[in-house]
């Protein structure tokens, strides 16, 4: 049994994948800036899993996820480090803002 944090954690591919680790019998951290959305979910999965916020732009949160990982899970053994948004559409219909944001 491993102890997993994923990013963006609280929807899509991080929910599922965070809902797939805990199924494998690992212990998951689901980290995000949406921190009720993960709660949600964390308290759907059970013991096994807890929520952390997370800004994943914000170096020193990096070191909070961590510790708060380990004082609850253990050390962090795996990282999924799903967390990112993305605006569709054509590159160049996108606003240099848009692309900022995808990017920070």
């Amino acid at each position: 049994m491993s102890v997993v944090l994923v990013t963006g954690a609280a929807s899509g591919i991080g929910a599922a994948t965070a809902r797939e680790a805990v199924r494998r019998g690992h212990r998951v951290a689901l980290a995000d800036i949406d921190l009720a959305g993960a709660t949600r979910l964390a308290d759907r999965l059970g013991p096994a899993a807890c929520a952390i916020p997370l800004d994943i732009r914000d170096g020193d949160a990096w070191e909070e996820a961590f510790d708060a990982v380990a004082a609850r899970l253990g050390p962090v053994e795996v990282l999924v480090n799903n967390a990112g948004i993305i605006h569709t559409g054509y590159a160049r219909q996108l606003s240099l803002e848009q692309h900022r944001h995808m990017v920070e």
